[in-house]
Parts: structure tokens; sequence; C-alpha cells
């Protein structure tokens, strides 16, 4: 009778022993399933960013491209005056000589 005493405060150590331990939880499926769409929604919007960021980026560059060709037009069309009043100046100069 002893050592079946023995053996059942063994038993009943181990089972102690077994409920102390941490219960490891493991996910349910809906749980990973809210996860997942979680980290979709979440790239989604990263993906939303990067695209948004390029479009600034993209406008920005077009906007530099206009301003660019705008003053490349100034400066055409300075030259071109000054071109025009040389001449005149000198066709004038031409006359007076006359």
């Amino acid at each position: 009778m002893s050592s079946s005493s023995a053996e059942q405060r063994s038993d009943l150590e181990e089972e102690q022993l077994e409920q102390e331990k941490p219960v490891r939880k493991t996910k349910t499926k809906k749980q990973k399933s809210e996860r997942r769409k979680r980290r979709a929604r979440f790239e989604d919007y990263d993906d939303e960013q990067d695209n948004s960021q390029m479009a600034q980026s993209n406008y920005n560059a077009q906007q530099q491209q206009l301003q660019q060709q705008q003053m490349q037009q100034q400066q055409q069309q300075q030259m071109q005056q000054q071109i025009q009043l040389k001449a005149r100046i000198h066709g004038d100069l031409t006359l007076c000589l006359l």
C-alpha cells in the first residue's frame, strides 16, 4: 500500500507541475486570417504611399522641366531683342553717316 500511495503522490506532483506550466496558446484560423488581412491592408497602404510619392516626384520633375523651357524661351527672346536693337542702332548710325 505504501508504494501505491507513493505512486499517487508522484502522479499528483506531475499533474501540479503540468498545471503550473504556461499553456501555449495556438492561434486560431480566425486570428491568423485577421492578421493576414491587417498585413495585406498595411501593404496596400504602403503601396499607395509609394505610388503617391512617385506621382509627386513625377509632377515635380515635369514642373521643373516646364520652368527650364520657359527660361530658355525667355533667354532666346532677350537675345533676339538685343540683336534687333543692335541692328536698328547700326541702321540708324548708317543713316546718320549718309
